[in-house]
């Protein structure tokens, strides 16, 4: 039985590359932080759209993540729930005590790969 959404499309012969991984991964968290959010604070879909300025059938789609929103309609909803939001295409290092050079962070790039932090953070 499938564990993920991952491992669901590999059953069923669809091996997601790393451009769908990503965002697969990135729809379904900003779908999770929504739902949370919702959820903590005991709104209906409907009462988080008023509360968007969107309808509830796109709060529907953002849970489900069935839309491709995008990164300005992201930041407006972070800022209406009093969140933030946070992108990174992991291209260059990130400020870090222990880095040392450009060089050694290419060597070590691919153990920050995927990292897709995004923060929706408003509870």
């Amino acid at each position: 039985m499938s564990t993920n959404m991952f491992d669901l499309l590999k059953e069923l012969g669809h091996e997601p590359g790393k451009e769908d991984s990503q965002y697969i991964s990135v729809l379904a968290h900003v779908a999770g932080e929504l739902l949370a959010y919702r959820k903590k604070h005991r709104l209906t879909q409907k009462q988080l759209a008023e509360r968007l300025g969107v309808t509830q059938a796109m709060v529907s789609k953002l849970e489900s993540g069935d839309t491709n929103i995008s990164v300005k309609k992201l930041a407006e909803i972070a800022a209406k729930l009093g969140g933030s939001l946070y992108v990174t295409l992991n291209l260059v290092p990130q400020h870090d005590d222990n880095f040392e050079s450009y060089e050694n962070w290419e060597e070590t790039k691919d153990e920050n790969e995927y990292s897709n932090e995004l923060d929706l953070s408003a509870c």
